[in-house]
């Protein structure tokens, strides 16, 4: 997807076309790369060592590696399906990568479940929506902010 505050394609250079389409294969190598060690962390079973009694907010480790892995999906996801410009950004849209999201990892759940090493859970579902949420929320906070910022520094112009 491009900004909505790019010229249209006719009137692009050369240069602002492959501009764009460098964004977008980095954006999409980046979003395999996260897909891929979320995966391959989720089937394998070597796991992070972790102390006892460990626990982030009342999470477990387990939970917080949850957590942790599907907000940065969420986040890594959510410029392709939205887009960057704050036009693009809508709720319908940051809702649908919170269900892809969702999907992705209720899917690997389901494939956890059929590993004698691995147990699906839906309560790691519900980590998952959870950490997708969070992460894009996290993203919207720190946008907001910075757009925020640049009027201020623009004079609300």
């Amino acid at each position: 997807m491009s900004d909505s505050t790019d010229p249209p394609l006719e009137g692009r250079t050369d240069a602002d076309r492959r501009t764009t389409r460098n964004q977008l294969v980095v954006r999409w190598l980046t979003l395999l790369a996260v897909v891929g060690v979320v995966l391959l962390g989720s089937i394998t079973a070597a796991s992070l060592p972790v102390p006892p009694g460990t626990s982030l907010l009342g999470l477990t480790a387990s939970q917080t590696r949850h957590l942790l892995a599907y907000a940065g999906l969420a986040v890594v996801l959510a410029p392709i399906v939205t887009g960057t410009a704050p036009s693009d950004r809508g709720v319908g849209r940051l809702a649908l990568v919170v269900c892809l999201v969702i999907g992705f990892g209720a899917a690997v759940e389901l494939v956890q479940a059929g590993l004698s090493h691995r147990a699906g859970t839906v309560a790691d579902v519900g980590v998952n929506a959870v950490g997708a949420a969070l992460g894009l929320a996290g993203v919207e906070v720190l946008v907001t902010g910075v757009e925020l910022l640049a009027r201020v520094r623009d004079g609300f112009r």
